[in-house]
């Protein structure tokens, strides 16, 4: 079953596993398939948020009822919620804790760790560190061969948030050669990814944390990934890390930089790695040990 709701939500059912999600949150839905509809997930339901931000229009709220309606074919037995957004914004976490509240949501999943130690949940004793993991489906869309690619790097996102668009300036002054990726159908997307060397993450504010969902989708790809600075081990020894001021003040040395390590970030095998370190129950709890030690 694979059910759109509104113009951006839509729910599928894997097994006796239900999902609600928005298509740019589709690398989490692959990941659920993977690792989360075995027998001990028989009826449960997973709630993502959009990347955006979950709806939480009270005219229209996602209400128990509704959830039951759309999968009047499982028998619910836990609701877990994947939120995929950073909790700085006061007013979005207090619509969520009513939201979760009212839906008495049994489990809370957090990617990021600072959510986690934040104690902005009112359900706080629901909260599970799950960071990322390797996505075995994106295998068959691998660059075996690797040729010239036609542009240099691109950059997948919002590019409507004023850092983002300072960074562009500077590129188009200086290098014109990278590609702007919005789309939300992941075929359209993987497709136009294959066309570049390198892809380009920016936060959009300064204190913002890190896009897991974007650089986790590119390693498993296989694409090399040049990201702002991060004193945690998410994606330590699977992207290249730079600094933004110094970036944005000399963008002609940092492509150069960028060129100088495509090729070593496509000997290394990126993906075997990020496997490696997640896919296997043992090594995917060592991951995030690993991650929580570094707080």
């Amino acid at each position: 079953m694979n059910i759109r709701l509104n113009c951006t939500t839509q729910a599928i059912e894997y097994n006796n596993v239900g999902i609600i999600y928005d298509p740019m949150c589709m690398y989490a839905v692959l990941m659920i398939e993977e690792y989360y509809t075995g027998k001990e997930y028989d009826g449960t339901i997973f709630l993502l948020t959009p990347c955006n931000g979950f709806d939480f229009n009270i005219s229209n709220p996602l209400t128990l009822e509704i959830i039951k309606n759309i999968f009047y074919n499982i028998d619910i037995k836990r609701i877990i919620f994947l939120n995929f957004d950073h909790l700085t914004n006061e007013i979005y976490v207090n619509a969520l804790n009513e939201y979760l509240k009212s839906i008495d949501v049994d489990e809370i999943w957090e990617w990021q760790y600072e959510n986690v130690i934040s104690k902005k949940y009112l359900l706080q004793d629901r909260v599970k560190f799950m960071p990322l993991r390797y996505v075995s489906r994106y295998e068959k869309f691998k660059i075996l061969e690797y040729k010239e690619q036609e542009y240099v790097c691109h950059f997948i996102g919002n590019i409507d948030m004023q850092r983002r668009r300072d960074f562009f300036t500077e590129m188009g002054y200086n290098y014109l050669n990278f590609k702007i990726i919005c789309g939300n159908s992941i075929c359209s997307r993987i497709k136009e990814l294959n066309t570049s060397g390198f892809s380009l993450n920016i936060h959009g504010m300064k204190d913002n944390l890190r896009e897991q969902l974007r650089i986790s989708e590119n390693i498993c790809l296989g694409i090399p990934v040049m990201t702002e600075q991060d004193t945690h081990l998410y994606h330590e020894g699977l992207v290249a890390f730079y600094n933004y001021d110094e970036a944005i003040n000399n963008v002609r040395e940092f492509f150069d930089r960028m060129k100088s390590l495509y090729d070593l970030y496509r000997m290394m095998d990126i993906s075997e790695l990020y496997k490696k370190l997640t896919q296997q129950t043992d090594a995917y709890e060592n991951y995030k040990n690993n991650i929580i030690a570094t707080y």
